[in-house]
């Protein structure tokens, strides 16, 4: 009788904390609708990563990639304030900064992961051009873990994910990733909008090629690429993403750099890409002031 009040107890101590952490990422919502908000995390290994999630005010969550190895008790923290359930876990490509916190919390949390969605890429003809920094290995390891597994889906362009009150719709994928456009495992990644409540996010994983945005603006008009939020190419530097794209074609109101503090360094252009922005009137976010959240509603 003592240990099943003790658990009660637990339980209990468990949906409060859950619920008051709703309560306080939503403290500026009075409405009843369900909303959604977009929160950045940085990377606990302080190398560069991504790791998002979308979350309801109805205590709904969806992930995105999760960074390194070293910051998968981040993502189990995320998960378990969260609810212990991920609705989708979208995975951008299959770099160790971007998969290899999956990799760790994957064997014991699958039973509360609803549906995981790739890019697709061939893994074989991946592995065949594999340049130095790519370690093909994470991908490997990444479809043994998950292979024969019904919850996983490799996305291609075009495709939407309806969550009823969010969706998401997919632009670019390994299957329309072109030879030309070299550095496949960047270049494959997953582009996409996240729209609810009538605002907008596009991710970008570490797309950088301007060929893959030009395609995208061919195929689904030009307004395509326009959103409220933007999650920089390539952690925020990058020669091959010129900032004319952002200001003229995006059009954010605010850009995440995922990029810790030394990637701001003179070895890098991540600053210069800052400066360019931010004097563009443009609120940018870095790792420094992470968690940083937008609603996805006005």
């Amino acid at each position: 009788m003592k240990d099943t009040y003790l658990a009660y107890r637990a339980q209990k101590a468990i949906l409060e904390t859950i619920q008051a952490n709703i309560e306080e990422t939503f403290a500026d919502y009075t409405g009843e609708e369900e909303v959604w908000k977009v929160i950045q995390y940085d990377d606990q290994s302080e190398a560069q990563g991504m790791c998002y999630a979308i979350v309801s005010n109805t205590g709904r969550l969806i992930l995105i990639d999760g960074g390194n190895m070293g910051n998968a008790d981040q993502v189990n923290s995320i998960i378990a304030i969260w609810g212990m359930h991920v609705e989708a876990w979208i995975i951008t490509h299959p770099h160790p900064d971007h998969i290899d916190a999956f990799r760790y919390v994957y064997p014991g949390a699958s039973g509360v992961i609803d549906a995981i969605y790739d890019n697709g890429m061939d893994y074989e003809a991946y592995a065949a051009v594999a340049n130095w920094w790519d370690h093909p290995e994470s991908q490997g390891l990444y479809l043994e873990m998950t292979a024969g597994s019904e919850k996983v889906t490799s996305i291609n362009a075009g495709d939407c994910l309806d969550f009823g009150t969010l969706k998401i719709m997919f632009y670019h994928a390994y299957d329309t990733y072109e030879e030309s456009m070299g550095d496949v495992c960047n270049n494959a990644s997953l582009v996409f909008k996240v729209e609810a409540g009538g605002k907008s996010m596009l991710f970008t994983g570490d797309c950088i090629r301007t060929a893959a945005y030009d395609k995208i603006m061919q195929t689904y008009g030009e307004d395509a690429l326009k959103a409220d939020y933007l999650q920089m190419p390539h952690h925020g530097y990058t020669r091959a993403f010129p900032d004319e794209y952002v200001l003229d074609y995006i059009q954010p109101e605010v850009c995440f750099f995922d990029a810790p503090t030394w990637l701001f360094g003179e070895d890098y252009n991540t600053q210069e890409h800052w400066d360019t922005l931010t004097a563009a009137g443009i609120l940018c976010y870095r790792y420094e002031t992470t968690p940083n959240a937008v609603a996805l509603y006005e």
